[in-house]
């Protein structure tokens, strides 16, 4: 095959292939120009292919590690995530455990600033003092609505001598105080009107000809 020029003709990889077929070949040291090329050619080829090797071996290492990282960094990412839900559900949780605290101190807050007293049987009296928001009107509608309807109130009397200011949004919610107390029955009695509150009213364009009112509370138990 050495002596051949088939074998130089050959491509490295075929020439390869047949030398290796060969056992104890003569021609190892030949001083023939043509053999002496075709041994070069032959380890010239050895030497490439083992560079070959390893530079496949280095790539595919490369490659291995390149998809160790790929993996811990998709691990890592698939971590945070699971960590960012947590802490998401565990905000929202926080959150809605203040807000429901902070919902339960208006309440209290609110049954404390404006008790309902009992005048006598069928008569009640709720005094508000400072403004009538709209957490404050809700708490207050319920606990009057159910005053009324536990203990058959008649008469409710709504003392506004302690609010010194109202707004549209306060007569608002007490309108619909008034409303709701109207449709268990009741005659709702507003005191406490003072001119400053009335003006206010008629500047609001409030009409409060179907409703009771009188200057105090006093004058409510008098009639």
């Amino acid at each position: 095959m050495l002596e051949s020029e088939a074998g130089a003709a050959l491509e490295l990889g075929a020439l390869l292939r047949q030398v290796r077929r060969c056992r104890g070949c003569p021609h190892a040291d030949s001083e023939d120009p043509l053999v002496a090329s075709l041994v070069a050619r032959l380890a010239e080829s050895a030497r490439a292919l083992r560079r070959l090797e390893a530079e496949r071996r280095k790539l595919a290492q490369e490659r291995e590690e390149a998809l160790d990282e790929a993996k811990r960094y998709y691990d890592r990412m698939d971590k945070l995530e699971r960590l960012q839900r947590v802490s998401s559900e565990e905000i929202e949780a926080a959150l809605l455990e203040e807000r429901e605290r902070v919902r339960a101190q208006e309440g209290e807050i609110a049954a404390l600033s404006a008790p309902l007293i009992t005048i006598s049987p069928g008569v009640i009296a709720l005094p508000i003092v400072g403004s009538l928001g709209e957490t404050r009107a809700r708490i207050l509608t319920e606990r009057l609505l159910e005053e009324v309807s536990r203990a058959r109130v008649r008469v409710p009397i709504i003392d506004l001598t302690g609010v010194r200011e109202i707004d549209a949004v306060s007569v608002e919610h007490l309108l619909r105080m008034v409303g709701a107390l109207r449709l268990l029955g009741a005659r709702p009695v507003l005191t406490g009107v003072t001119p400053t509150l009335a003006r206010a009213f008629t500047g609001l364009g409030v009409d409060l000809g179907e409703v009771v009112t009188l200057r105090s509370v006093q004058q409510a138990l008098e009639r």
